[in-house]
């Protein structure tokens, strides 16, 4: 059976501080078929992100969950896999208390972990180098 978005929110909002976590998972459906969900967990508190997906796998790995830059990437750490929800949950629940194992496993991909964003990502956002925003320029 398929665990779609709202059964993996409700298993994250049973946790006791749950209120700390930003929540945001999408279906997956092919053809009408419900398959499970992808999405992502914030922790307000140290900005650290995971991304997991419920959609079962041909190869029968189980449900995937890693850290990943921010919402919206769909690249970051080494792929963890749960077999249950409650697996999935205490796994994502203690990854989300680790910004320095996350920081280090996305270290070793290349990728930055949010609280140390990369300059190119600042520049992209309308911020410069520092941070700071970009005044704005004038138009002619």
């Amino acid at each position: 059976m398929a665990i779609l978005s709202t059964k993996l929110k409700n298993a994250f909002k049973k946790l006791e501080d749950s209120d700390k976590y930003s929540m945001s998972f999408k279906n997956i459906s092919i053809n009408g078929d419900k398959r499970g969900c992808s999405g992502f967990i914030t922790n307000l508190e140290n900005d650290v992100c995971v991304y997991i997906s419920t959609e079962q796998s041909v190869t029968n790995l189980g449900m995937l969950y890693r850290y990943c830059e921010q919402e919206g990437e769909y690249t970051g750490g080494n792929n963890h896999f749960a077999h249950s929800l409650e697996e999935m949950v205490k796994n994502t629940k203690e990854m989300l208390e680790k910004p320095q194992q996350a920081e280090n496993e996305l270290a070793s991909w290349g990728k930055h972990y949010k609280g140390d964003v990369p300059v190119e990502r600042k520049k992209s956002n309308g911020l410069d180098e520092h941070g700071s925003p970009k005044p704005a320029v004038p138009e002619r």
